[in-house]
């Protein structure tokens, strides 16, 4: 049985406004289609795809305003997660006290001959423990779609995987609106 959900994502500041599609364990969610007005040239959406594959666990407890955590790597002394290098370019689904969140990193650090790297994030504001999972999100894996001062309308935007969130973002360019409709499939897998 097919099955559809749909959601609202509004933002009205440059400040950018997350919605999370939480995990479904049999279920992939496919982006089937989208309508989005802006009311400023750089209104945007933007959609976050974690991968299975890059779903990892802290190395050690955070504190609610700590701005580094350490992750596994590939190899010790390396910032390789499960075969990508980590960059700046990249971002952490990780928990926050408000709920999930995407957290841009800001800064990679090796350690020597240590299994984990450090990331440095915005605190989260909320204490996460050791084994806490989390999502790498590589930068290929986030899909911006420019709205700008103008309504659009798209179809197979993009498709998440099965066991795994999608994370949604809207902003807009200043104290004016970005609103957009998203439908989306959920998959059998």
């Amino acid at each position: 049985m097919t099955r559809y959900l749909t959601e609202i994502v509004k933002a009205t500041s440059t400040t950018e406004v997350l919605q999370t599609i939480e995990r479904l364990f049999h279920r992939q969610i496919v982006v089937k289609n989208l309508e989005a007005t802006g009311a400023h040239a750089n209104s945007k959406l933007s959609f976050y795809v974690p991968r299975p594959e890059f779903e990892v666990k802290l190395q050690a407890d955070i504190t609610a305003v700590a701005t580094t955590l350490t992750v596994p790597v590939d190899t010790a002394g390396g910032h390789v997660v499960r075969g990508h290098t980590m960059t700046t370019n990249d971002f952490l689904l990780i928990s926050t006290s408000s709920g999930l969140a995407i957290k841009a990193i800001s800064n990679v650090a090796d350690n020597a001959g240590e299994d984990y790297c450090t990331l440095t994030i915005v605190a989260t504001g909320k204490a996460l423990s050791e084994d806490t999972k989390l999502f790498v999100v590589r930068a290929a894996d986030v899909f911006d779609l420019t709205v700008g001062n103008a309504s659009i309308a798209k179809t197979e935007v993009c498709a998440g995987f099965a066991g795994c969130p999608l994370v949604i973002s809207a902003t807009s360019g200043d104290a004016t609106d970005t609103v957009a409709l998203v439908t989306m499939e959920l998959i059998e897998v």
